[in-house]
């Protein structure tokens, strides 16, 4: 979690082959998530959010947002919990 009033700058980086599984709520609004991997990114958690004002990825990783939210007892945000199903879950704003 990112504090809202940080500057809008920072850099948080995945860099790892064994990131399978991260459930919860990544929130960085303010900040650039960057996944540098070469096997799967999240692929065995029951679900992941990823709330971030930028994602880049490199080396080719396959990033899997899963949407099992029954799978864990891990909350999930209610705005995610009020859209109407999965396939809405995915939102890309350029």
């Amino acid at each position: 979690f990112e504090d809202r009033n940080r500057p809008t700058t920072g850099k948080h980086v995945i860099r790892s082959n064994n990131a399978r599984t991260i459930i919860g709520t990544i929130y960085l609004s303010r900040a650039e998530l960057m996944v540098d991997a070469v096997k799967p990114v999240f692929d065995k958690s029951a679900y992941t959010v990823i709330i971030a004002r930028k994602l880049n990825m490199f080396s080719g990783p396959n990033l899997i947002l899963n949407t099992d939210y029954d799978g864990s007892d891990i909350p999930i945000p209610s705005e995610v919990a009020a859209m109407p199903s999965p396939s809405d879950h995915i939102v890309l704003i350029k």
